[in-house]
């Protein structure tokens, strides 16, 4: 097949796709006559361009108001690569390198814009299955060009497909306050970014001083179920007993009975004192009244601070974190009148109580089988969050300690979480996509040891194995 060329800044270009493409030649285009427009401009000296072009002789660009020219070479910088660099010598004019430099990345702007133009309908992209917030290129059953061939001062080069990414847009569903909160978003899908990478290549090597020519592109992403209609169940045949004894005395000097009263979010309560009790500086009062921030977890935000302080959440974190409360408060309806708290730690920076809800009182044996911390982030609506020194726990074998017995629970109650694709999962690829775009107004960056295949070099997996042998 012959291949036909288009004139594209005055560069020659031809690309070959998934499916056979043929550009045919335009040279009664804008294009054409803006190139010899330049040349003319160049060669008569009265008039500068409209608009930043390359023609094949030099690279001009108006920068900084001056029209500077820069004729381009590639030179070999060793044996696997080269470089595309100005035929004048540039190393003792500083504000001539400065200038070419921008007029390089004017041309690499122009190219991207040029192709992109040119083959704006005939790029396509299939995502890879169940589409999530940051949905993932399927580059098999997508179309767009893989190679494609440049002509620069009479030497032929290549553009060569080296990656494609997507990011996440959360422009305008990010604001915080609270009529953005509850209007500026539907949950029924987001916008992404998808870019398209080339590198440069000349006689089959790379041309390494420039940086990857990136095609930008917007597509809307519509989930499957949208988020405010995530199903939250509160099914005892989901939830994994402790097979912990909680009439024993070490269990029980941690803990009190009590009563559920409301629920602030996911991971606050209040709850109303059955008994009188001292757990190391707290002193438990019967018919009390105390706040429970939940140890092990982090829920989304709603808001944080006092009234005359307070912040709200962006739109898009605020709808996970009412399911996050939707959770709480589903919870707090079938098992409010009898929990126990425990593994009580003090009280943090608001003056709570810290510790854990257990429930599910068996009548026989009066003990209590679940832990809400554990079950919420087994749900999926919640990332785990660990204890800066909780390592030592393990290494100092404290057996008695929250942290030795219930981080392999919550280990495991992640990965399932995880690995089933569970609550926000099924709009996450991966726990670090939820730390970075769900967790707005505190940023949950502790949830990584309890994920098998995390980033952490130290995992609560690595102790469990420990614990076993």
């Amino acid at each position: 097949m012959r291949k036909k060329y288009r004139k594209i800044l005055g560069f020659y270009a031809f690309a070959t796709l998934i499916t056979p493409l043929t550009i045919a030649t335009s040279c009664g285009s804008n294009i054409y006559k803006e190139t010899n427009k330049i040349k003319e401009t160049k060669k008569e000296n009265t008039e500068e361009p409209a608009k930043p072009l390359i023609n094949a002789e030099s690279l001009n660009y108006k920068v900084d108001n001056n029209l500077i020219s820069f004729p381009l070479v590639f030179k070999s910088l060793n044996s696997d690569s080269y470089i595309l660099t100005s035929s004048e010598d540039l190393s003792k004019n500083t504000f001539k390198r400065v200038q070419y430099n921008k007029a390089i990345n004017k041309m690499q702007d122009e190219i991207s814009r040029e192709i992109k133009s040119q083959f704006k309908d005939q790029i396509h992209f299939t995502f890879k299955q169940p589409v999530k917030t940051l949905s993932k290129v399927d580059e098999q059953n997508s179309k767009f060009p893989k190679d494609i061939n440049i002509q620069i001062f009479n030497d032929y080069a290549v553009l060569k497909f080296n990656s494609v990414r997507t990011q996440l847009v959360l422009d305008g569903i990010n604001i915080q306050d609270k009529e953005s909160q509850e209007s500026k978003w539907d949950s029924k899908g987001v916008k992404n970014k998808i870019f398209l990478n080339y590198s440069l290549y000349y006689k089959a090597k790379k041309v390494n001083n420039i940086i990857p020519f990136s095609l930008e592109f917007e597509k809307n992403i519509v989930y499957p179920t949208p988020v405010d209609a995530l199903k939250v169940d509160i099914d005892e045949n989901n939830f994994q007993s402790l097979n912990l004894d909680f009439n024993s005395k070490k269990l029980k000097d941690i803990s009190f009975k009590a009563s559920l009263v409301s629920v602030s979010d996911g991971d606050t309560f209040s709850v109303l004192a059955k008994e009188n009790k001292i757990i190391g500086n707290v002193n438990v009062e019967k018919g009390q009244t105390y706040k429970l921030r939940l140890r092990g977890i982090d829920t989304p935000e709603k808001g944080v601070g006092a009234k005359d302080g307070y912040k709200y959440s962006g739109a898009f974190e605020y709808h996970f974190a009412l399911k996050s409360t939707e959770f709480a408060e589903k919870f707090f309806n079938k098992y409010k009148d009898d929990v126990l708290i425990s593994f009580v730690d003090g009280k943090d920076t608001y003056n709570r109580t810290v510790g854990e809800i257990i429930f599910g009182k068996d009548e026989t044996t009066g003990n209590y089988k679940y832990s809400y911390s554990t079950e919420i982030v087994r749900a999926g609506l919640t990332l785990p969050l660990e204890d800066s020194t909780w390592s030592n726990a393990f290494i100092h074998n404290e057996e008695d300690s929250y942290i030795y017995i219930m981080y392999p629970k919550m280990s495991e109650a992640a990965n399932q979480a995880y690995q089933q694709q569970l609550g926000f999962f099924k709009y996450f690829n991966e726990p670090l996509e939820i730390s970075l775009y769900v967790y707005g107004l505190k940023r949950n960056s502790g949830y990584g040891p309890f994920y098998d295949d995390g980033v952490d070099e130290i995992k609560v997996k690595d102790f469990i194995s420990k614990k076993g042998d």
